[in-house]
C-alpha cells in the first residue's frame, strides 16, 4: 500500500516544477516520520453515557435543574500527551447543551474527581453562552487507565412534556494526536421525571402542662417535591389519629396540604416522658399506583418550638438521614414524681407493757408517673404485711401494715412516738422518691381529717411529716403511776414491856410505770432496812422491815396500831405518787388474805385500802415481878401466869452484874419454878439463897415469840 502510494505521488509531482518536488518530498519524509514514530503506541480515550439527575422535566408546569454529567475513560493503559503539533491541545471535548438546557451558573461551578486527581484540572474550559456550548480542551496528560467523570449544574431554559424526547445535550470528544484514538459522543435525550413528597409534622398548640388525658395535636404538611402531579396521597400515622385533610387527592409540584392529626397522652406515655411518632404518605405517581412513599420529618422540636429547616436538621434517631426524623414531645417537666405516707393508729388502749400497738401505713402515688419497687421502713415498729409494693400507677394507694410491742420505758414515758420512710424509684431514676410518714391519727388514737394539712407538736413548721404519737397515759387511766403499801405483823406475841412486835411493809408498784426515790415513814415504828426503795418497776415489790417496841401504856391499853407511808416520783413528778398502808394482817397476828378488799373494824371508812396495821397486846402470860421467900405461905416464888400452855419455855434469872443465878426449862409455877434460890452457876451452890435484891429475867415461851424480858425483885 505505501507502493502505491509512492508511484501516484511520482506522477502527480512529474506534472509540477522542481521546486514544488522537492517541497512534496520534504512533507512526505515527515509524514512517514511521524507514522513510523507512532507504530506500537496507539492510544483510545473514549466518552462515556452522560446523564442528569435529578431530572428536571416532567410535565409543562415545570421548570426542572439538575446536575448533568458525563465520564471520560483512557483505555490503552498509557499516558495520553496534554498536546501535539505546536502545542495544540490533544484531546478536545465539546458539550452543545442544545435548546433546553444552559449552564445553572458559572465554569468554576463544574467539578470532578478521580482517584485523588481533579478532572476539570486537566483542561482548560470555555462556555459560550451565544452557542450554548462548553468546550474542554486538554492542557495536562491524561493518566493511563483514567476514569473521570465530569459534572454541571443545568437548568431547563423550556418546557417540555414528558413524551417529549429532545430535552438533552450532545458530548463530542476529539483528539489530534495520530496515536490519541479519541471516539465516541454521549447524549441525554429523555428525562425520567422525579415523583417525590416531603412530610413534616409538627405539634400545634403546645398543652402548658401533661397528663393521662391530655390531646397533643399535630399539623402534617404533605409537599410534592418532585415535577410531576402526585394523586391520590393518603396519610398512615400509627402514632395518632388523623382528623381532617385526608386524604389528598392530587398535589402539583411545589404545592403543599396540610393534614390535622391528634393523639391523647397515656399514663405509659406519662411515665416515658416523651411521646414520638412518626407518619407516613403514600400517593400514585403518573406512572404507577402507591409508588411515592414518605417518611416524616420534625417540625418542631422536643419543646414543641419550629424547626426553622426541618430537612437539613437531624433529629434524636440513630440514622444520619436528616429528612426522617420523628416528631418528639417532651413530657417530663410535668412528670413530678412523688409519693405521702400516712401512718396512723389501728388499735385501742388501754395499752401496757407489751401491748401492741398496731398501725395502717398508706401509701400513695401522688405523683404524675408510675413509681416501682416501692419499700416502707420503720425503724420504730416491725412491718408485718404489704411490703415491698411493686409498682404504684398516679393516684393508687396501698396499705402496709406494722405493729409494735410497748415497753417499759415507753410506758414510763407515758407516749410513744415515730415515724416511717418510704422510698421508690421513678421512671428516670433508683430510690429517687422519699417521704416521711405524715401522722394520719392524733395522740388519743383519733382520726385527722386532713392530715397533710395539720401539722403536728414537732418544730419545723411542715404539716407533712408529723411523727404518730400515742399518749399512753390518757387510756383508760392505766398509765397512772400508782402503788400499795401493807403493813403487816410477823412477830408473835405474848409481848410484855419491851417486847417488839416486828412488821413487814410490802411496797407494790400498781401502775404502768417505774416509780423511784420510794421512801417509807413510820410514825408508830423505827424502820430498820429496805428504805428507801431507788426504783420499782410496774408489778415490782420491795419489803421494808420495821420493828416497835411494847411499853407500858399499850400493855394497858391492851394493843398497839398505827399506819405507814410511802413516797415516790413518777416520770412525771417527784414525790407525786403516795399512798398509806393498809393492814396485811388482823388484830390477832393472823395474815389477811385479800388485805386491798377486806375493811377494818378499826377504822370503816369506807376505803378498804388503808387500814391501820392492830395488834391485841392482852395474853394469859402475866409476869408477878416480886415476891418474898419468907415461908409466910404467901407470894413465896416468882409467878409466870399460864406460863404452862408454853411447855417448851425456858426461864433464866441474872443477877445485877449479869452472872445468870436460875436457868431451867418447862418452868411450870409448881415443880419447876424460882423460889429464890440459885440454879444456874457453879461458883453459886445450887440451892443456895440469894440474898434480897434486884434480878433480871428472860423467859423464852418457845413459839417463836420474843424473848420476855424484865426486872424482878427478891424481898426476904
Amino acid at each position: 500500500m505505501l507502493l502505491s502510494f509512492l508511484k501516484d505521488f511520482n506522477i502527480k509531482n512529474n506534472k509540477n516544477k522542481h521546486n514544488e518536488y522537492m517541497g512534496g518530498i520534504i512533507k512526505l519524509c515527515a509524514f512517514l516520520f511521524l507514522i513510523f514514530s507512532q507504530v506500537g503506541f496507539s492510544q483510545s480515550i473514549s466518552l462515556q453515557d452522560g446523564f442528569i439527575t435529578p431530572a428536571p422535566l416532567g410535565t409543562v408546569e415545570n421548570l426542572g435543574q439538575g446536575v448533568a454529567s458525563f465520564r471520560i475513560q483512557e483505555m490503552s493503559g498509557t499516558d495520553i500527551a496534554a498536546s501535539v503539533f505546536g502545542g495544540q491541545p490533544n484531546v478536545k471535548v465539546v458539550l452543545d447543551l442544545g435548546d433546553y438546557i444552559t449552564l445553572n451558573g458559572v465554569i468554576g461551578d463544574i467539578t470532578g474527581t478521580s482517584n485523588g486527581v481533579s478532572v476539570v484540572s486537566l483542561f482548560d474550559i470555555e462556555f459560550n453562552t451565544t452557542d450554548n456550548i462548553i468546550t474542554f480542551r486538554q492542557k495536562k496528560v491524561i493518566p493511563a487507565d483514567f476514569l473521570g467523570e465530569i459534572s454541571f449544574p443545568v437548568k431547563v431554559t423550556q418546557n417540555s412534556s414528558r413524551a417529549e424526547s429532545l430535552n438533552g445535550f450532545n458530548a463530542n470528544i476529539s483528539a489530534l494526536g495520530t496515536d490519541t484514538h479519541a471516539v465516541g459522543n454521549t447524549s441525554f435525550f429523555t428525562y425520567t421525571s422525579e415523583s417525590s413528597l416531603e412530610v413534616i409534622k409538627s405539634v400545634v398548640n403546645v398543652p402548658s402542662e401533661f397528663s393521662v388525658g391530655t390531646v397533643i395535636n399535630y399539623e402534617i404538611e404533605v409537599t410534592n417535591s418532585g415535577d410531576e402531579v402526585i394523586s391520590n396521597i393518603e396519610i398512615t400515622d400509627p402514632g395518632a389519629t388523623i382528623t381532617s385533610g385526608n386524604p389528598i387527592t392530587s398535589l402539583f409540584p411545589g404545592k403543599s396540604s396540610v393534614v390535622s392529626a391528634s393523639y391523647t397522652l397515656t399514663q405509659a406515655d406519662i411515665d416515658k416522658g416523651s411521646y414520638r411518632n412518626t407518619a407516613r404518605a403514600v400517593g400514585d405517581s403518573l406512572g404507577g399506583e402507591d409508588n411515592v412513599v414518605a417518611i416524616s420529618d420534625a417540625g418542631t422540636d422536643v419543646n414543641g418550638n419550629e424547626i426553622v429547616d426541618p430537612l437539613n436538621v437531624d433529629g434524636p434517631d440513630s440514622d444520619t438521614d436528616t429528612t426522617n426524623d420523628p416528631t418528639d414531645l417532651d413530657l417530663s417537666k410535668d412528670q413530678n414524681p412523688a409519693m405521702t405516707l400516712i401512718k396512723s393508729i389501728t388499735s385501742n388502749g388501754p395499752y401496757t407493757v407489751g401491748s401492741n400497738l398496731t398501725y395502717e401505713l398508706v401509701v400513695t402515688n401522688t405523683g404524675m408517673v408510675t413509681l416501682s419497687n416501692i419499700e416502707v421502713t420503720d425503724p420504730g415498729a416491725t412491718i408485718t404485711s404489704g411490703n415491698p409494693i411493686a409498682s404504684l400507677a398516679p393516684g393508687e394507694s396501698v396499705v402496709v401494715e406494722a405493729s409494735y410491742a410497748l415497753s417499759q420505758e415507753d410506758v414510763d414515758k407515758g407516749s410513744y412516738s415515730n415515724s416511717a420512710t418510704v422510698t421508690g424509684d421513678s421512671t428516670t431514676g433508683v430510690d429517687d422518691v422519699i417521704v416521711v410518714s405524715d401522722a394520719g391519727t392524733d395522740e388519743n388514737g383519733n382520726e385527722i381529717i386532713d392530715p397533710l394539712n395539720v401539722d403536728g407538736p414537732d418544730a419545723d413548721n411542715d404539716p407533712t411529716n408529723d411523727a404518730t404519737i400515742i399518749d399512753l397515759s390518757s387510756n383508760g387511766g392505766v398509765n397512772d403511776s400508782s402503788m400499795t403499801l401493807i403493813k403487816s405483823v410477823t412477830s408473835v406475841g405474848p409481848y410484855g414491856v419491851g417486847s417488839l412486835i416486828k412488821y413487814e411493809l410490802v411496797v407494790t408498784n400498781t401502775g404502768e410505770t417505774v416509780l423511784s426515790n420510794i421512801e417509807i415513814e413510820d410514825p408508830g415504828a423505827t424502820i430498820i432496812s429496805g428504805n428507801p426503795i431507788a426504783n420499782l418497776a410496774p408489778g415490782a415489790s420491795a419489803t421494808v422491815k420495821a420493828q416497835y417496841a411494847v411499853n407500858e401504856i399499850n400493855i394497858y391499853n391492851g394493843s398497839y396500831s398505827n399506819s405507814a407511808t410511802a413516797t415516790g416520783d413518777s416520770p412525771e413528778g417527784i414525790d407525786d405518787v403516795t399512798v398509806v398502808s393498809d393492814a396485811g394482817t388482823d388484830e390477832f397476828g393472823e395474815i389477811i388474805e385479800d388485805p386491798l378488799t377486806e375493811e377494818s373494824d378499826i377504822n370503816p371508812d369506807g376505803d378498804p385500802t388503808n387500814d391501820v396495821t392492830h395488834l391485841i397486846l392482852d395474853s394469859c402470860i402475866k409476869i408477878y415481878n416480886e415476891f418474898s421467900p419468907n415461908g409466910d405461905g404467901v407470894n413465896e416464888y416468882f409467878k409466870i401466869k399460864c406460863i404452862r400452855d408454853y411447855p417448851e419455855n425456858t426461864v433464866e434469872i441474872f443477877n445485877r452484874w449479869g452472872n445468870l443465878v436460875f436457868s431451867v426449862e418447862g418452868y411450870n409455877n409448881s415443880t419447876i419454878l424460882f423460889a429464890g434460890k440459885s440454879k444456874g452457876r457453879v461458883n453459886v451452890r445450887v440451892d443456895e439463897e440469894l440474898p434480897t435484891g434486884t434480878y433480871f429475867y428472860m423467859i423464852d415461851l418457845g413459839n417463836g415469840s420474843d424473848v420476855l424480858k424484865g426486872w424482878l425483885y427478891l424481898n426476904r
